[in-house]
């Protein structure tokens, strides 16, 4: 599928603390993909630059959905921060319930408030999805844990390993994507976190899979699944200053979507 066919929107909102500089990766490569909410998001960035979940969730994301141009076609998001994530997929439930989420980032984001060693609410994205966490953004809809797979996780807190050994709430995880198929939507969902050789990054992690091998995964991947919806997080531009790493994630970006 061309770039063309591939509707791109931008959701530039960070949740966590020092993680402003990914509302400006966010921000910049929408200046190259020009995604279908450029307009508004030009004036969000004149408005609202430092703008917060209670923005984001009321004005933002429900809006997204209801762009006539998006029926029937694959949406690639830019985002901000992971809590993004939180936002698209809570927006997306209240009219699709039956699809899984791929999870490829090298931290689970599986923590609660109260399990958190550092507070930040990026780092808790999925078990709000879960329904766990703070009542003011677990009160709708959610996912059962055994829609999520994980893959490329290298790093786990101890609350996160607790959740996963409940033997009543599965969560999958997986070392890469080649052999993963299902009957249903895929969301595939991307920190750029994840890869070896791409530093910046609002969170750093010890991890082992570069971008070349990963596109492997991702070409078979695709080719198996019908994968509907992508994000991509966390790029952080104010630890990018000779813009290497702002390349490499427009060449992630663009050959996604061109396999889409």
């Amino acid at each position: 599928m061309s770039l063309q066919k591939v509707n791109f929107v931008c959701c530039p909102f960070h949740y966590g603390l020092k993680s402003e500089g990914t509302s400006l990766g966010c921000y910049m490569l929408s200046k190259v993909f020009k995604p279908v909410n450029f307009e508004l998001l030009e004036k969000w960035f004149k408005e609202c630059w430092f703008a917060r979940y209670q923005v984001t969730g009321a004005l933002v994301f429900d809006e997204i959905f209801k762009f006539e141009n998006l029926d029937g076609k694959k949406i690639v998001f830019l985002n901000g921060d992971h809590f993004s994530t939180y936002f698209i997929v809570k927006s997306l439930l209240k009219t699709i319930d039956n699809f899984v989420l791929i999870w490829v980032d090298a931290h689970p984001d599986l923590n609660t408030p109260y399990e958190s060693p550092s507070g930040n609410i990026h780092g808790m994205t999925l078990r709000h999805l879960f329904g766990d966490g703070y009542s003011q953004l677990t009160s709708e809809r959610f996912l059962n844990p055994d829609q999520v797979y994980l893959v490329q996780v290298t790093e786990f807190d101890p609350g996160e390993n607790a959740f996963i050994a409940q033997r009543d709430k599965k969560v999958y995880v997986a070392e890469d994507l080649t052999h993963l198929r299902f009957p249903v939507p895929v969301y595939l969902s991307i920190d750029f976190d994840v890869f070896s050789d791409f530093e910046a990054v609002n969170v750093s992690a010890k991890t082992s899979v570069n971008i070349e091998n990963f596109k492997g995964y991702l070409s078979t991947f695709i080719q198996n699944n019908d994968v509907i919806w992508v994000d991509f997080n966390e790029y952080d531009a104010y630890k990018d200053r000779d813009l290497e790493e702002f390349k490499k994630a427009v060449g992630l970006i663009s050959y996604v979507s061109g396999l889409l």
